[in-house]
């Protein structure tokens, strides 16, 4: 696993997978969120903690649904795309049950 991506909390990569699902630049997302580029580039490597101000004016610019409305099975795939350990974790928990079932 990758030491990086496990000490990211949740928030941080629902954020990053929004960014990323988004397909936009980092200047596009800055605008949207009425910051510097620079800072969209410390919230995509996890450098910022409080993220949720910043989630939440991606959902709005996006017409995207806020985290209590998201559907729990896709927040995950989205989040595996940018967490190899999120990503792992599913992958066991897939053959686990495929060896159960």
């Amino acid at each position: 696993m990758h030491l990086k991506e496990m000490h990211k909390s949740l928030a941080q990569t629902r954020l990053i997978a929004a960014i990323t699902a988004s397909g936009r630049s980092d200047a596009e997302i800055a605008t949207l969120l009425g910051v510097h580029q620079s800072t969209v580039s410390r919230l995509k490597n996890g450098l910022i903690a409080k993220v949720s101000k910043h989630q939440k004016r991606l959902d709005s610019a996006l017409g995207s649904k806020g985290a209590a409305d998201v559907d729990e099975i896709a927040d995950l795939l989205a989040l595996a795309k940018v967490s190899p350990a999120l990503r792992d974790a599913l992958l066991a928990l897939r053959k686990l049950m495929q060896e159960n079932a």
